[in-house]
Formats: C-alpha cells, sequence, structure tokens
C-alpha cells in the first residue's frame, strides 16, 4: 500500500491486524486505520511520530506508541494514554505487548512490567533476564512473553521464571512454530 492507495505516508514501520479484521498501518507519520475499503489516519493529533509500537490483543485492542510520545490504547474514534503504574501516561516504554489472557506487557530499558485484567502490576528487572537493556516484547502462547535484550532472547510468563532460549542479540520479531 503506497500513498495513493491512501496512506498520508508511504514508509510503514509496524504492521498489526484486530481481531475484528481491520488492519493498522504504522508508519513515519502516525498510524493509518485499513476498514478494506479505505484508509483512514487515526489520531492524527496525538500520533504524529515514527510508530515504534502497534499490537493487537485478543478483544480487538490495540495499542500504540510513536518516538517520543506515550502509549496508547486506541479507542472507537480516537486514542487515550495508557496509565503506568504510578497513574501517569507511559513514557519510558521502548516496546509493549497484549497477549492472549488479554495482560498488557511494556518493556522498558530497565524493567518489564506486566498489567494484568485485575489492573495489578508486575515488574521485572532486567537482571532477570541477562542483564542487558531490554528491547522488544513479543507476545508468545497464552499468557507468555518472548523478551528480547541486546544480548539474548528469553521468555516468561507471570508464575514462572525467565527462561534464555538463546544468546542472540538485537532480536526485533519471533515467531513460534
Amino acid at each position: 500500500m503506497q500513498q495513493r492507495d491512501g496512506l498520508t505516508v508511504a514508509e510503514t514501520t509496524e504492521l498489526a491486524e484486530d481481531t475484528r479484521g481491520f488492519i493498522w498501518i504504522g508508519t513515519i507519520g502516525g498510524l493509518t486505520r485499513f476498514d478494506g475499503s479505505e484508509m483512514r489516519p487515526w489520531a492524527p493529533r496525538q500520533v504524529r511520530h515514527d510508530i515504534k509500537v502497534l499490537a493487537s490483543g485478543p478483544d480487538g485492542e490495540v495499542i500504540v506508541a510513536g518516538t517520543g510520545e506515550p502509549l496508547w490504547r486506541v479507542t472507537a474514534d480516537s486514542v487515550e494514554a495508557i496509565a503506568g503504574p504510578r497513574g501517569g501516561p507511559m513514557h519510558d516504554w521502548v516496546d509493549a505487548a497484549l497477549t492472549a489472557d488479554r495482560a498488557l506487557w511494556i518493556a522498558s530499558p530497565d524493567t518489564l512490567l506486566r498489567r494484568a485484567n485485575d489492573q495489578r502490576w508486575q515488574h521485572w528487572d532486567r537482571s532477570v533476564f541477562d542483564g542487558s537493556p531490554l528491547r522488544r516484547a513479543i507476545a508468545a502462547r497464552g499468557e507468555s512473553l518472548f523478551v528480547a535484550t541486546q544480548a539474548a532472547l528469553s521468555s516468561i510468563s507471570p508464575t514462572g521464571p525467565a527462561r534464555r532460549i538463546a544468546e542472540i542479540p538485537a532480536v526485533s520479531r519471533v515467531v513460534r512454530l
């Protein structure tokens, strides 16, 4: 898809499909929703920058964040800031994911956070992984998550310890087969 197809900016950085069938396109200039026939810029006043986070969850929820912006939850016609453990908008993110158990996971350079459906937060320090800064949070099956640091790939669930999978630096995507 290109600008002639309705994208405001042709350079795509992230893609996600929600459970309702909408395609969400993150570009260097914001977020666009494709409904199968029409491209619509989404919340262009709030989501304006290079999209770095774009994830969908099992109930159609979508989260998005652009460089220098807070982490947003997509609403029916706009976005709203996601409040972190201290109540304010989340700005210290490097990545985020939604898992099948409807939990929100947020990675910052030094901490992995998980907000369950009951709104309680869990915290893991980067030392639980390999001690290097966190880079990616990638939904796995069920309630588990892949965590990529600058040095390795690990997996974690809310009830178990982190497990190192491989010493592969700077992993950006994982597909479990």
